[in-house]
């Protein structure tokens, strides 16, 4: 995913990311997420003022669950 500036003193924040359940020993599909975070710098310190996790459903795309996958396992 990736990050980039939106300001001179705030970053976006792309991300992907998984769970594994537990008394599991893999990620699941079923438990993927998108992420995406604004941080600010406010009197010398990083603060996050948004925060958004989405469910990554892929709902009939079954490749891309698996490469969803594929990048946290890298």
């Amino acid at each position: 995913m990736g990050t980039r500036a939106v300001g001179e003193s705030a970053w976006l924040v792309h991300a992907i990311a998984g769970m594994i359940p537990p008394g599991a020993e893999e990620l699941s599909p079923a438990l993927n997420t998108v992420q995406t975070v604004v941080a600010e710098r406010q009197g010398g310190r990083w603060m996050i003022v948004l925060f958004q996790n989405t469910p990554a459903q892929y709902h009939g795309h079954p490749e891309a669950a698996a490469r969803h996958i594929a990048q946290l396992t890298c």
